[in-house]
């Protein structure tokens, strides 16, 4: 998930759209779902392990493309261990953007 692979590049603009399409500050997303909606060639096993996660959620240079794009990690770990969904939050930046798109009655594409 480093700043490079376009997968993860592509998928967190779409997150982030989709979350001002919706209007929400929070998506909680099933692993299954960002393995299938993503394209990432990382296996379901992969993408269950916390330590991935824990990456991402601490913007560690590399693994920081959510943050870049404006989108904040969270996760529970499971008795098994494993990460089974995600909890993606706006940023302020954008939280604020969002704020401002529903009090001005904006709808985005």
């Amino acid at each position: 998930m480093t700043c490079g692979d376009k997968c993860w590049v592509k998928y967190s603009e779409v997150l982030r759209q989709r979350m001002f399409r919706l209007q929400v500050f929070e998506l909680i997303v099933p692993v299954e779902e960002i393995k299938n909606d993503s394209n990432t060639i990382m296996t379901l096993s992969e993408l269950r392990d916390p330590q991935l996660w824990n990456l991402v959620r601490n913007r560690v240079e590399g693994w920081d493309t959510f943050p870049k794009c404006g989108i904040l990690v969270d996760f529970e770990i499971t008795p098994q261990g494993e990460v089974d969904c995600l909890t993606l939050r706006l940023d302020q930046r954008r939280r604020e953007t969002l704020e401002r798109f529903i009090q001005n009655g904006i709808r985005a594409g």
